[in-house]
């Protein structure tokens, strides 16, 4: 829930088991941003995600801003919201697609800027829907896990049973920066089969994380914290499957929410 960031304000380098091991010289890093971005821009893919604690003291209406809804709904999504029997839950359910799918459209276009309203939900009951920014467009899925609000937004729906992820809970003596990557990094190279140590998250163009395997960027990755929760979504390379495995049907890990 960064407001348009992805988890990734601190701009250092990881290894396979969570010790930050320094910043990567900033030309490489943003080498691979732009080689990723790129790949993007050819192949419609990658993946976003945001991820909202319902119990953090953040969430409470009484909190916001008076003109926050006003702000960031339309008059559409603002009319859902008044006649919701669960308000709390729908505005952030909005918001985290609105979010996540700003993180896939800033992997293709890093000009892209997150005014709230301009990205414009469609999201059925089933928590699955379409996320509108002027002609642009993306699907988005939206899961509910007790208190945790996990979206996550890719181009088409075949690409979304492909993504890896995962929700973590963190302490809040834990930074959360370095619980998101352990995370991360736990569960690709569980899924991979491999041992942790070929994984390292670092900072691509514009501070967009990328995983690299073996020293080489690996799929498409989304980092996102907020409250007592971390989460991740990982969309392998093309060719590669994802969608199965400890993740199970329908192309979602479980989530891991066990307390550090």
């Amino acid at each position: 829930m960064q407001a348009g960031t992805d988890a990734n304000s601190k701009v250092y380098t990881f290894d396979g088991v969570g010790n930050r091991i320094g910043q990567r010289r900033r030309s490489r890093a943003q080498e691979i941003g732009a080689d990723r971005r790129r790949e993007s821009l050819i192949s419609g893919f990658g993946v976003g995600n945001d991820v909202v604690d319902l119990d953090d003291p953040e969430t409470v209406v009484e909190g916001l801003n008076p003109r926050f809804d006003e702000r960031v709904f339309t008059s559409e999504e603002s009319r859902k919201l008044a006649e919701s029997c669960d308000t709390h839950a729908l505005r952030w359910t909005l918001w985290a697609a609105k979010e996540s799918a700003y993180k896939l459209a800033q992997r293709w276009d890093p000009e892209t800027v997150f005014s709230q309203s301009r990205f414009v939900t469609d999201i059925g009951d089933n928590g699955r829907g379409i996320v509108h920014y002027g002609d642009w467009h993306c699907v988005v899925s939206i899961s509910h896990e007790g208190s945790a609000i996990h979206a996550l937004a890719t181009s088409n729906h075949s690409d979304r049973e492909r993504v890896v992820s995962g929700l973590g809970r963190i302490e809040e003596s834990d930074d959360p920066s370095v619980r998101v990557r352990e995370l991360a990094i736990n569960s690709v190279a569980r899924h991979l089969q491999i041992e942790l140590t070929a994984l390292i998250i670092t900072a691509g163009e514009d501070r967009i994380p990328v995983l690299l395997l073996d020293g080489q960027p690996s799929g498409y990755l989304s980092l996102s914290h907020h409250g007592a929760l971390t989460a991740f979504a990982w969309m392998p390379p093309r060719g590669e499957r994802g969608g199965e495995g400890e993740r199970g049907r329908g192309g979602r890990m479980k989530a891991q929410l066990s307390k550090r």
